[in-house]
């Protein structure tokens, strides 16, 4: 029997498709509720779902295997989430149809967790796959682009800021479009893109140390 125990390389990717594949089913759960955030200084209120702090972490964890593992391996990741998505919305779905025993009294509560609506699933459905698509893709450009350069900063904050306004766009249009305001729609969108771009500039550290962990270097070294 084989005992190998991972090696440091191998626990950050096991490490980065955990965080990334559980953010996805969690978010799906927790993307319907808003809750809203009055900006200081400007006196703006902003509406943000609540989900979405926890998926800006998804591009951490895209970037990080990215950065070490090539382009390849994040677009299989990508469209394993997608897969793992329609899966998990599936089972919601059927988990909210089928009929419970009788002296079950928190249906209604559960749909309302678990059902969400339609437009809000194929929102979140389609906002995924172009917004993480885009990332792995603008991220190996400058990749390429820097190559020999220390920008891991760069192509880390450029993929994840473009990528995130494009899932925030898509998301709230998608979700709320006719039935929110237009000043609700760009507040919405507002938000969602506040709060991402400072997690996105937050994680960044995040992103060296475990690039650093997985190939040995120091862990600490925010160089490349």
């Amino acid at each position: 029997m084989n005992n190998t125990t991972p090696d440091k390389k191998q626990l950050v990717l096991y490490f980065c498709i955990s965080i990334f594949i559980a953010t996805l089913v969690i978010t799906s759960i927790t993307a319907t509720k808003l809750w809203s955030l009055t900006l200081p200084f400007v006196n703006y209120m902003i509406v943000i779902p609540v989900g979405t702090s926890l998926f800006a972490f998804t591009f951490l964890a895209t970037d990080v295997i990215a950065e070490v593992w090539g382009k390849s391996y994040s677009v299989v990741i990508v469209w394993l989430g997608f897969f793992v998505r329609i899966l998990a919305l599936s089972f919601f779905a059927f988990a909210v149809w089928i009929e419970p025993v009788s002296f079950w009294e928190n249906q209604a509560a559960y749909e309302i967790t678990l059902g969400g609506s339609f437009r809000i699933i194929i929102a979140g459905i389609i906002a995924y796959l172009v917004s993480q698509l885009n990332d792995v893709f603008v991220f190996h450009y400058f990749k390429q682009k820097d190559e020999g350069k220390n920008l891991l900063w760069k192509r880390n904050n450029l993929s994840t800021f473009t990528s995130q306004f494009l899932d925030s766009f898509l998301f709230i249009i998608i979700a709320f479009g006719g039935v929110m305001t237009i000043a609700q729609l760009i507040s919405a969108i507002i938000g969602q893109v506040v709060i991402k771009w400072i997690i996105a500039m937050l994680d960044t550290p995040l992103v060296y140390m475990l690039r650093n962990y997985a190939t040995n270097r120091s862990i600490f070294d925010f160089k490349g």
